[in-house]
């Protein structure tokens, strides 16, 4: 009689600690409109704003290889990033597309292979799948910071927070179009010439590496990324990518 009592003890808290992450991650994460939290900063930064004059191999950098039919704007980046958590929290892509009316393409770069990355990355292109790409870019976010590293309690999360069928997430998660999804992502890191993430490459070209932008003060970052994109944006249009 004691050791069912104990098995249901353990199982009582096992599962008031999953409903408790449950409950925490669909506290925090919420179909955000992210419009109203870019207008103060776009405004603080067209305040501020200083041009200094962008040099290549400092700000910027031309690769060797060229990708040509690629995204204008690629953000290479990893949830596990100290500076990509950084960006995330101060919304630059969502400024970026604000600002120059272009959609940021976002591919998740993992450098070690091991199970929980493959998951993660599963994950993030499943939720770019189903279209919904915001609300999965949040959570792997959040699971990063709250260091929840059991990829099958991930997975589960995951289900619940998107409101995902289990059949339809188990059938996704083995199908050929996440496995060209995840393809088209190393493909285009292969090819990048990235060292270093996070990364931004405008028109298949040029490289703006987070090394261009050391992470100072939020509105200072947020304007020399804004600026050397700008200027990037202007100086090829010749060669306008699809």
């Amino acid at each position: 009689m004691k050791k069912i009592i104990h098995k249901f003890y353990i199982f009582l808290v096992i599962l008031l600690f999953n409903l408790t992450l449950m409950f925490k991650f669909q506290l925090n994460i919420k179909n955000t409109t992210y419009s109203n939290l870019i207008k103060p900063v776009l405004s603080e930064i067209k305040k501020n704003n200083v041009f200094d004059p962008i040099i290549e191999g400092k700000d910027y950098f031309k690769t060797n290889n060229p990708i040509h039919e690629c995204p204008k704007i690629i953000l290479f980046f990893s949830f596990n990033c100290p500076y990509c958590i950084k960006q995330h929290n101060n919304y630059l892509y969502q400024a970026i597309e604000q600002k120059f009316k272009i959609k940021v393409e976002k591919y998740y770069v993992s450098l070690v292979h091991n199970d929980y990355n493959i998951t993660i990355s599963k994950i993030w292109n499943i939720g770019k799948i189903i279209n919904q790409e915001e609300k999965t870019n949040d959570f792997l976010f959040h699971i990063s910071q709250e260091k929840i590293n059991n990829i099958d309690q991930i997975k589960k999360l995951f289900v619940h927070i998107i409101n995902l069928k289990t059949e339809n997430f188990d059938k996704l998660w083995n199908s050929s179009i996440l496995a060209l999804a995840i393809n088209k992502e190393n493909t285009f890191f292969n090819q990048s010439e990235i060292y270093s993430v996070p990364s931004l490459l405008i028109y298949g070209k040029y490289l703006i590496s987070s090394e261009c932008v050391p992470f100072i003060k939020k509105q200072d970052a947020l304007n020399k990324y804004l600026n050397i994109i700008d200027y990037l944006l202007k100086k090829d249009t010749s060669n306008i990518v699809h």
